[in-house]
């Protein structure tokens, strides 16, 4: 099993480093990506998706925005895979940070939970397919 780490904040600057853990050596490594690269960014959601068979990161704060960004990390092996910028075929989201993101694999939606955008905390739960 492999545990993804996304982004996050160092020392006045953002990171753009993915860090993948295998729970079976304890070991932390680099990730081999291919496709598209994910942005600098904190906050972001993240869930697994089992009809994609793989992640679906959204949001997140980069510098000085907030991201209306979705992301689909596809692995193919313990520490590797495919990352591709996504459009949302329908339904919408607002740039947020925070945010809870689950998946309904019945009806193959994604649901945004609450989150913060700009100035303001959300109180709205979006829906939007991939």
């Amino acid at each position: 099993e492999t545990i993804y780490l996304f982004g996050g904040q160092e020392y006045y600057k953002l990171s753009d480093t993915t860090a993948c853990f295998d729970t079976i050596t304890e070991a932390w490594s680099y990730p081999s990506f291919t496709g598209d690269s994910i942005p600098p960014m904190h906050s972001a959601t993240v869930t697994w998706s089992d009809y994609i068979g793989g992640f679906i990161i959204s949001g997140g704060q980069s510098y000085y925005q907030l991201l209306d960004s979705v992301y689909v990390l596809i692995p193919d092996g313990a520490c590797s895979g495919e990352v591709t910028e996504v459009s949302i075929s329908s339904g919408s989201i607002e740039p947020h940070m925070g945010a809870s993101l689950v998946q309904d694999t019945i009806n193959q939606e994604s649901i945004l939970i609450g989150g913060q955008s700009y100035y303001q905390l959300l109180d709205i739960v979006s829906h939007f397919n991939l």
